[in-house]
């Protein structure tokens, strides 16, 4: 129904989504301090967990629309990242290290319609704001599943789940920002209420969890 054109992943695009991965591992590995490429494994799984499933379920749910979609690299955002990373890692220490969190984003063709163009802007608006959201409903997903393993002390990983579920929730929050390319200003166009029940959920996971 949808087409092969809108299943598929490029190979340019596997390679921007692994660089974009990479960046934000090495920006977020700096709040567990520069100990080296064991913290940047763990820092590289948890990133993992949060980042690419968030820009997938972006993907997958475009897919699901019959729309064209693909992820691509934001330079100067992973370059905004690491500086913004390394210079609170300097000024302030690992647990003061914060950093712009978006380094791409997938991209959504727009839908073509013979319709009339204020019925294809609403079909859009919605469409879009469905997308949009998805990526942040997956880190909250995240957060549900690995918020009781972090109390478990499973194997004694219980300090990882939770880093797990604070940069799902970080990731979240951060997206459901309604400014610039960020996910929360097409939420919000779509609808108010929907914004509104995410971000506060979001905020309010940062906040006990802070």
């Amino acid at each position: 129904m949808y087409g092969r054109i809108v299943t598929r992943f490029t190979s340019k695009e596997v390679l921007e989504l692994i660089f974009a991965w990479v960046s934000l591992s090495m920006a977020f590995s700096l709040s567990f301090g520069a100990k080296g490429l064991h913290t940047f494994a763990i820092a590289l799984l948890i990133t993992g967990s949060a980042f690419v499933f968030h820009e997938l379920s972006h993907k997958f749910i475009a897919v699901r629309y019959g729309r064209e979609a693909e992820f691509r690299v934001w330079w100067q955002g992973i370059a905004v990242a690491l500086f913004m990373a390394v210079l609170t890692y300097i000024l302030f220490g690992p647990s003061g290290v914060f950093f712009f969190a978006a380094p791409g984003a997938v991209y959504v063709a727009p839908l073509v319609s013979s319709w009339r163009f204020a019925e294809a802007r609403l079909i859009n608006l919605k469409v879009e704001g469905m997308i949009s959201v998805a990526g942040p409903l997956s880190n909250f997903v995240m957060c549900v599943l690995f918020e009781p393993l972090s109390r478990a002390n499973l194997f004694d990983l219980s300090y990882v789940f939770k880093d797990v579920v604070f940069i799902n929730v970080y990731l979240g929050l951060f997206n459901m920002l309604p400014v610039g390319p960020l996910d929360g200003r097409k939420v919000l166009a779509w609808s108010r209420l929907v914004w509104g029940v995410v971000f506060s959920a979001f905020l309010a996971l940062y906040v006990l969890l802070g």
